[in-house]
């Protein structure tokens, strides 16, 4: 991909993450699907070669992700105050001024721009109450491309907890207790070997736990 194109990609994406910050959700998923549209091409080869320069793209979106998190975010990290529990919902913001090998470029922009359509799909469900129809077809879509995160970006430990968290959060609203109790105990597994230490771990690991906690301990004997 061309130095051009991997900038306007960053263009797009920074103007859709300051729609999600905005619930301009429409919006934002628009300029998405517009902007990854462009190079579908380089999606598919990534796809097709399994993590390619897995380890330097990991680190990259690794950086990425913990710049971007927000005040608010790191406030409420212990999840305790979130019913519903707690949501990664931070976009992931790219610096013009980042500094991408070129060979990694391509899988690091792509990876954050489908994670963050996956995010803003899953807010517009949150936001949407009325049309239960509309609701469930944007967490379904929503599913569907945080796997696609999943298999660009097995080995990065914090994505994968982060869409881990949030893909569980959606089958514990759809009432689909076996997916979220997988879900939930792959986010604990990667956790317990992860050098990652951050506040909003927390609310990850409070989902998790609080999921053992209250839907998958046996019942008691009648």
């Amino acid at each position: 991909m061309s130095t051009i194109r991997i900038r306007t990609a960053i263009n797009q994406n920074n103007a859709a993450v300051s729609m999600i910050g905005s619930a301009r959700y429409n919006e934002a998923i628009c300029m998405l699907k517009a902007s990854m549209r462009q190079f579908q091409k380089e999606l598919r080869s990534h796809a097709a070669n399994d993590n390619v320069h897995s380890e330097p793209c990991a680190t990259a979106i690794h950086h990425l992700i913990l710049q971007s998190a927000t005040t608010s975010l790191l406030d409420r990290g212990d999840g305790s105050n979130d019913e519903a529990g707690f949501l990664y919902d931070q976009a992931v913001f790219i610096p013009q001024r980042v500094s991408l090998e070129r060979h990694i470029a391509t899988h690091v922009v792509s990876s954050i721009q489908i994670f963050n359509l996956a995010l803003a799909l899953q807010l517009k469900a949150n936001a949407t109450k009325a049309d239960s129809r509309l609701r469930d077809s944007c967490l379904r879509n929503a599913m569907s491309i945080y796997r696609l995160v999943m298999m660009l970006n097995g080995s990065n430990g914090l994505l994968s907890m982060i869409v881990l968290n949030n893909v569980g959060l959606i089958h514990r609203a759809c009432k689909n207790h076996d997916r979220a109790s997988e879900c939930f105990s792959r986010l604990l597994a990667i956790w317990m070997v992860s050098p990652v230490c951050a506040k909003y771990l927390e609310g990850m690991i409070h989902n998790a736990l609080g999921w053992y906690d209250t839907s998958a301990l046996p019942a008691a004997a009648a």
